[in-house]
């Protein structure tokens, strides 16, 4: 099965169904049509052989609007049937339940799923408020609590002016143990709970949360998009990269799948294939931050300092707290001090204000080659939840070998275990 995202991008197409088959690596397509008149629904559904344009199977369901887990149940099943599958009793009975009974608050869900919404904080709190309506609408709907868990993460990583990061996470660490609590089936239950114990620095039990969702829904490339990042972030390149080509192979068109088969590419010091990887992200309509970040990330591995700066001052307005950490750090190496030391006070002067930063202030001071304060300002940045432990491996590349790494480290891998 093909992830979203890829299937969305034929929407409207005029390409047959062969063409489409072949770009996905598919050998079947499942076409269909929703009518709504009031509460009144039509869905017409066929299943097509790519191969030679042949209709397998098709159906038109006339149903009320209050039906329509039933109706993805039926067609689930009857297409399972066409191809010969076995859908498994517990499969077709969480199709059929849904995970609300609420139409109003699942269409509110769907809107808050909206992957733009998460590339701004603007849209993130956008995104916040759908998954707050459909709460209130069902106070049991487990996935509109993991949806609010990954909106209070994605605040946290931005410039958040309402509350700290910790402050932050502690709100999506909340909602996500809810979400686990009404929904222990449910995936992305899971792999929320996981996101937030990864920025907690819990690596082991968000490694045990994100296999979970996987193992609840292998076809899901997002999850495998967040298992590889962890492994990024522990230093497991290999096993990185096994999840990111999973992913891409599960959602072949997916922006945020091909990036992190770039970041794993990194990972295992194949910067130059990672480029490449990149490159086919900068024409999309609405810009991919971490395909900028990626790409600074893997000029200052080959230490090609005017272009990582480019990379980064081109998405340093959107990038957040993250993004000006590695900028301060490219200026700095790169010959840039007064611009450096600029993001330095200006860090300086966000941490005396509201406690939080930082890594931001410690990557600026590894760029300038003053190390003691690197350190100082490293440890801080496990306490106040501001590291970014994924660009920790470049800005701190030239001082691995200080003993105050290996205790850094130490203390990260000994942290809740």
């Amino acid at each position: 099965m093909i992830g979203g995202t890829s299937v969305s991008a034929f929407k409207n197409s005029d390409i047959g169904a062969r063409g489409i088959a072949d770009s996905l690596g598919v050998s079947n397509i499942l076409e269909g049509s929703i009518q709504k008149v009031d509460s009144q629904l039509r869905v017409q559904v066929r299943l097509i052989d790519a191969h030679d344009g042949s209709m397998r199977w098709s159906e038109t369901y006339d149903r009320q609007l209050r039906d329509i887990f039933l109706v993805q149940s039926d067609i689930a099943g009857a297409v399972a049937r066409a191809l010969d599958l076995q859908l498994g009793a517990t499969t077709l009975a969480s199709i059929r339940r849904g995970s609300t009974s609420s139409i109003a608050a699942y269409e509110l869900y769907l809107h808050g799923n909206d992957p733009s919404l998460t590339r701004s904080d603007s849209g993130a709190r956008a995104g916040l408020e759908y998954f707050q309506q459909a709460i209130a609408l069902d106070p049991n709907y487990s996935a509109a609590y993991a949806g609010l868990s990954r909106m209070h993460m994605r605040l946290a990583s931005g410039d958040d002016r309402e509350m700290t990061r910790a402050n932050r996470l502690a709100l999506g660490e909340q909602a996500a143990l809810k979400a686990v609590a009404l929904g222990d089936s449910v995936g992305d239950a899971h792999a929320a709970l996981g996101l937030v114990r990864k920025h907690n620095n819990d690596f082991t039990s968000a490694e045990t949360e994100l296999t979970r969702a996987v193992a609840l829904e292998p076809t899901n490339a997002r999850f495998r998009e967040w298992l590889s990042q962890l492994y990024v972030a522990t230093e497991r390149p290999k096993e990185a990269l096994v999840e990111a080509r999973r992913a891409q192979e599960l959602d072949p068109l997916s922006p945020t799948a091909n990036a992190e088969v770039a970041n794993a590419l990194i990972a295992n010091g194949r910067c130059d294939e990672a480029l490449v990887q990149l490159e086919k992200l900068r024409l999309l309509r609405q810009p991919l931050l971490r395909a900028g970040h990626s790409a600074a990330m893997c000029y200052a591995r080959k230490q090609m300092w005017p272009e990582a700066i480019a990379e980064m001052q081109r998405i340093s307005v959107n990038a957040g707290p993250r993004g000006q950490a590695l900028l301060g750090y490219l200026l700095a190496r790169g010959g840039r001090t007064a611009e450096a030391r600029q993001i330095l006070a200006a860090g300086l002067d966000r941490e005396r204000r509201t406690n939080t930063g930082a890594f931001t202030i410690a990557a600026a001071y590894a760029g300038l080659g003053e190390n003691d304060q690197a350190f100082t300002w490293l440890d801080k940045s496990v306490d106040d939840r501001s590291l970014a432990l994924d660009d920790v491996a470049v800005i701190f590349a030239g001082v691995r070998a200080d003993p105050r790494f290996d205790r850094f480290r130490q203390r990260l891998n000994g942290q809740k275990r």
